[in-house]
């Protein structure tokens, strides 16, 4: 006989957050924030073990209340194509994840630094960015082992603290009138970086997030200006997960890949609009996700989504 198990749970959020822009100086400028959050979460579970009618119930509950987080932009103009800005965020976020204890670990806090600089050039027909952040968690759950109340499912324990950083780039512009085209590259690496069990300083996180990801679109206006067509090109790095669960060892991946993107729009009078999309022009085979629980749950690997056509119609009264 199989082990019965059922479980359900129930998510309430609310918040209340404000910005204000501050000019303290003509090249000089200031965004602040904050937000308020209010956060409940209940579940209800249901266990019978292999060869059993046994139920063991159970059920937790945790909440959070008028929790604040902060945070602060700095821009300064170099000159008139220029400006560097730095931001601040604090972070808070909590977790759904269970200790051996059959105890919701504590929400992830920490900090959110990002620092950049901005060019735009030929009146504002290319734009350039490149940015550099690093974002430090510490609670984050990471896994370990079975759970003594429930062997199907995996316990976790908080971090010390996890590290991701990296840098990103961008570039958006017009190569003619009739020419647009943007690109954009981002690479990060996810780390614990302190951890009460030294084993576990270096070790990588998220590796079933991209570790590098490039984005490539272009639109081209036919002359008439009735005509437009546009493709884009979205390449990511391998993501892969590894874990020994209960003696199960297993490894899940996907190898870097691409996926070709197309439009073809018409302009049919001052009022009708129309476009045929066509996603993953070449009909690419790959996992969009991979798995990231024990293997005994029959993983959760899902592939991408195949050629996909859409037509669109949009008219103006």
């Amino acid at each position: 006989m199989a082990p019965d198990f059922w479980a359900s749970n129930k998510e309430t959020q609310h918040g209340l957050y404000g910005t204000a822009n501050l000019n303290l100086a003509d090249p000089l400028h200031v965004i602040i924030g904050a937000r308020m959050d209010w956060y409940d979460f209940r579940d209800d579970a249901l266990w019978i073990p292999v060869g059993t009618t046994d139920e063991d119930r159970w059920g937790s509950a945790f909440e959070y209340n008028a929790h604040l987080t902060k945070y602060v932009g700095i821009v300064f103009d170099v000159d008139r194509n220029h400006s560097l800005y730095a931001s601040y965020s604090d972070i808070f976020k909590p977790q759904d994840l269970k200790t051996t204890a059959n105890k919701y670990i504590t929400p992830i806090v920490g900090k959110n630094f990002e620092f950049g600089v901005k060019g735009e050039y030929f009146d504002g027909a290319l734009n350039l960015s490149a940015a550099l952040f690093r974002i430090n968690e510490d609670n984050r759950g990471i896994p370990d082992g079975p759970c003594p109340f429930n062997p199907q499912m995996t316990c976790y324990r908080p971090a010390g603290q996890v590290r991701s950083e990296g840098f990103e780039l961008e570039a958006q512009g017009a190569l003619t009138e009739r020419w647009q085209i943007a690109a954009g590259y981002t690479h990060v690496t996810t780390k614990v970086s302190k951890d009460p069990d030294p084993a576990t300083v270096g070790q990588k996180q998220n590796t079933h997030l991209p570790k590098q990801q490039f984005k490539l679109s272009t639109t081209y206006r036919m002359p008439g200006d009735a005509w437009r067509v546009g493709a884009s090109l979205r390449w990511q790095g391998r993501i892969y997960h590894e874990d020994d669960w209960a003696g199960y060892v297993y490894h899940t991946g996907q190898r870097a890949y691409a996926v070709v993107d197309a439009l073809v729009g018409y302009q049919a009078n001052a009022r009708l609009n129309l476009q045929l999309n066509v996603y993953n022009l070449f009909d690419k085979r790959y996992f969009s996700s991979i798995n990231a629980q024990p293997v005994v749950w029959g993983g959760n690997t899902v592939y991408g989504t195949p050629r996909d056509f859409r037509l669109t119609a949009r008219y103006r009264f």
